[in-house]
């Protein structure tokens, strides 16, 4: 079930936390969510329409929440060593493009304790839906011929342009 919302949390100063913008089953997406990959896409550098972006953003988090309740629905489990394997590497990475730790907990303005105790949910949810995806296109075969005929069998205007 997707369920698109505004529901607002405020606090005793009528001041906006953040705002629910979608539920898919169990699973909701915030609008820091979706600030929080516009930001990481900014700093990647090429965003030239920023609304478009965010719109882009959203359904890329809708396409995971889905698949994340499909995971959930099939009982999918990943193993806290894949979880652990997952971010020592992408934490390797994140070091690595900052330059140092220390950079990085500058930036986020936490610990790399608290970075990592953060990233923990989100890296779990991402390997369950990766195996999910894997188990739709196990068995999937298309040879680059097929992928030419589909694409030849496109009206032009349907082609995105790059």
């Amino acid at each position: 079930m997707l369920t698109l919302l505004g529901f607002k949390a405020w606090s005793q100063q009528e001041q906006v936390i953040d705002e629910v913008v979608a539920v898919v089953g169990a699973n909701y997406v915030l609008q820091s969510d979706i600030e929080a990959q516009y930001i990481q896409f900014r700093m990647q550098g090429g965003i030239t329409d920023a609304r478009a972006t965010r719109c882009q953003i959203l359904e890329d988090l809708l396409f995971q929440k889905l698949m994340l309740n499909q995971a959930e629905l099939d009982s999918v489990e990943v193993t806290d060593d894949q979880i652990e394997q997952t971010m020592d590497a992408r934490f390797r990475y994140y070091i690595q493009q900052f330059g140092s730790q220390e950079k990085l907990e500058q930036f986020y303005k936490k610990s790399l304790i608290q970075i990592r105790d953060e990233f923990r949910v989100l890296v779990k949810e991402q390997l369950m839906v990766d195996e999910v995806q894997q188990g739709i296109v196990k068995d999937l075969k298309v040879t680059p011929s097929e992928v030419r005929a589909f694409f030849n069998s496109l009206p032009a205007d349907s082609i995105p342009m790059l």
